[in-house]
């Protein structure tokens, strides 16, 4: 039933919760190597300022972090694409006739690095 490692195997990201192992998982500790973003590691560290900018019901405009590109060991960031730069949007949230989403579309060039696949 399914694709993918089976729910008690250490690499499946937790489902929901918040509890238990699913409050303990991290990218950067998994057992079969860490995981790094793309925009972090062509950043210099530095994720992106938001990839989310919607408004939540009647509550404040959320303009957060929330889509990444993970990767495994032996990938190369060749470039990412540019996001829009919050300070313009003032308080717009998305989707827009612009922006069909309220989720910012993120992508990146990635190349293999042979030397860190044979450092494996």
């Amino acid at each position: 039933s399914g694709t993918g490692p089976a729910p008690d195997h250490p690499e499946r990201p937790p489902v929901g919760g918040g509890t238990g192992r699913a409050a303990a998982w991290r990218p950067d500790e998994l057992p079969g190597g860490a995981l790094a973003s793309a925009y972090a590691l062509h950043g210099g560290g530095k994720e992106p300022s938001f990839t989310n900018n919607a408004w939540v019901g009647d509550g404040p405009l959320f303009r957060e972090t929330l889509d990444y590109i993970w990767l495994s060991r032996g990938w190369r960031v060749d470039s990412v694409r540019a996001l829009p730069d919050a300070a313009l949007l003032g308080d717009t949230p998305y989707p827009t006739a612009d922006e069909p989403s309220d989720h910012v579309l993120i992508g990146a060039d990635l190349s293999l690095d042979k030397q860190a696949m044979d450092a494996k």
